[in-house]
């Protein structure tokens, strides 16, 4: 089960920054969440509301990590080495 855990961690991660990949497939027609800061920043010139979406969204991914080491014990088998 940790191998689970880790595999999807491990995909979820790379999944917030591919904003490059969705415009090119998407024609910037499909909106995720690294499109919705990236956009803020380039095209609208809202700065400070990118950097809000930005730390709500590392807020949230760092939230559903400490969920899943908690919750499946990741962090007693890293500590017993």
């Amino acid at each position: 089960m940790p191998g689970v855990v880790a595999g999807t961690i491990l995909t979820f991660v790379p999944v917030i920054g591919t904003f490059v990949v969705s415009d090119i497939l998407g024609g910037r027609q499909v909106i995720l969440v690294g499109n919705l800061v990236q956009r803020q920043f380039l095209d609208a010139r809202n700065p400070p509301f990118g950097s809000a979406a930005s730390i709500i969204l590392l807020l949230m991914t760092l939230g559903l990590t400490l969920y899943y080491t908690r919750r499946f014990g990741l962090g007693e088998e890293i500590a017993a080495g």
